[in-house]
């Protein structure tokens, strides 16, 4: 996740459905900035690293996910803050998402 990428979070994550369980209601573009640059402050700092989620076939960004509570002497971490577009609930967007961030975990991260 990058700055560059407010605007098409924004458009990714532009209905209320999303956010209704959410920590944080995303409303605007301001909100979507501020999001976005909680999240690079925490990576900044260490303790969360987020990532975009693209989803190849459409070319286009569906969504957010992070991994949280990142504790290197403890070998841990959480994954978390997952959002996605309502155009892609129920398929295998999210599925593969876990997939592709355990598998980091595992075998790059060790």
């Amino acid at each position: 996740m990058e700055d560059y990428h407010v605007q098409e979070l924004f458009d990714a994550g532009n209905n209320p459905d999303i956010w209704a369980y959410m920590p944080m209601k995303v409303q605007s573009i301001k909100d979507m900035k501020y999001l976005v640059n909680g999240a690079l402050l925490a990576r900044e700092q260490g303790s969360e690293f987020p990532f975009v989620i693209f989803d190849k076939d459409s070319g286009k960004i569906v969504g957010s996910t992070r991994f949280l509570n990142i504790s290197i002497p403890n070998r841990n971490l959480e994954i978390g803050w997952t959002w996605l577009s309502p155009t892609v609930w129920r398929t295998r967007i999210n599925t593969e998402c876990k997939y592709l961030l355990l598998k980091h975990c595992f075998e790059t991260l060790g």
